[in-house]
Parts: C-alpha cells; structure tokens; sequence
C-alpha cells in the first residue's frame, strides 16, 4: 500500500475524533479523561521499561498518537519529556479542542519516517497503540521507531489482533496484527510479514502476546 492509496481514509479518521472530542470520549469517557489529566501517572506498561533512569527525564515518543496522546505525563509524579506525532496533526488542529487542550500538541511526521524528523537513538521509550496498523507500511513504521530509540530502549506496541477484518477492511482498517506459531505476523490482502525477520539487524522481541489474545502486545529492545 502506497501513502496515496493509504490518504483515502482521511475523511473517516477525522470524523471519528471530531466526535470523539465533542462527547468527551463517546463511549470511552474514562479514556478521555486520562488523556486531559495533567498529573496522570504514565502506564505500568511503558513505565516498567525506564526504571533505572534516575536523575534523568525520560524521553516518550508517542507514535501514531491521535489528536491527544494517551500516554500518562508523569512518572513517580514527575513530568516525562513527552513527544506526540501522528500524520494527521495539521488536521487535528482545527479539532473543536476545550480550551487549554491538547496538553501535549501532536506534531506531524509519518510513522514511517520518524527518524527524518527525530534523527537516531533519541528515545527511550517509543510507543505505538492502535495506530501502526492504520499506517501505509507498519513494518517500515515499526523500523523507524526502533531506528529513533536509544540503544538499549524499548519499542512498545499494543494493538487489536485482526483489527482490519474485524473492520471489513473500511477505511484505514487495512492491515492485520497477530500472532501465530510465537512469531509476531503482519499482513494485508496480498502480503505477509514476519516482524522479527523484518527488524532483525535492529533490535529483538523481548516480550509478546500469546496466539488466541485479543490483544497483539510486543515490546522489542533496541540493539
């Protein structure tokens, strides 16, 4: 899938956030008020992973991150260096925001070409949600966050098993996340790829969801 091809579900993404921001979350209120707390502690799941980085502000790229990041702004009560990108952002600006809102504004920048805008081995933490399986390439997507991370950080994903035939394949719903014989898969209607093959000479999966979850969860380190 080309980014031309990809750009045609546009329309249906923004209407989903539109509504979304205009109801305060639709029938996720609870996800919404995360996203708008100030002094929300960041997730067990991305703060497990900068333990050990005392004295120092931990460095977040939120990837594919929506208009508002879900990403918590704290850790251990203290503000993370937190970036948002998505590249949907030009269009997220004229969202019917409240006032004082985003917290955090999400910049522009594909996901597969974080490391043009960010340069190499930046991050500590680089972290994707429901969001690369929406993308033109995620396995070139997930590459770059690896490419962007420091040596030793984490690249973390979280994202719906199956989620574009769950979808009918409508608009950004194009390709498929999930995991069959331990080996984390990634595929469209014409094409199948095997993420540890396809990051091999970057990083390694360290941990990742069982076949049969709901869920296609992944953290690979950085080399």
């Amino acid at each position: 899938m080309n980014r031309d091809e990809w750009s045609a579900g546009t329309n249906s993404e923004i209407g989903f956030w539109k509504l979304w921001i205009e109801t305060r979350g639709a029938q996720w209120p609870a996800d919404y008020e995360y996203r708008v707390d100030p002094n929300a502690e960041l997730q067990y799941e991305i703060a497990q992973h900068i333990e050990g980085l005392e004295g120092a502000t931990p460095k977040v790229l939120d990837v594919g991150a929506g208009p508002m990041t879900i990403v918590g702004k704290r850790f251990r009560g203290v503000a993370i260096n937190l970036t948002a990108v998505d590249a949907l952002a030009d269009q997220y600006d004229s969202l019917p925001f409240a006032p004082g809102l985003p917290l955090v504004r999400t910049l522009k920048c594909d996901s597969e070409a974080l490391s043009e805008t960010f340069g190499e081995n930046v991050f500590d933490v680089v972290y994707a949600r429901n969001t690369l399986d929406h993308g033109y390439d995620p396995v070139r997507a997930i590459r770059e966050m690896l490419k962007v991370a420091r040596p030793g950080g984490k690249v973390i994903t979280a994202h719906l098993t199956n989620e574009a035939i769950a979808e009918n394949w409508a608009g950004f719903h194009q390709w498929n996340f999930y995991v069959e014989d331990a080996k984390f898969m990634i595929a469209n209607r014409t094409t199948t790829h095997v993420l540890a093959d396809a990051i091999a000479s970057l990083g390694t999966i360290v941990s990742l969801s069982p076949p049969g979850d709901a869920m296609v969860n992944c953290v690979i380190e950085k080399f």
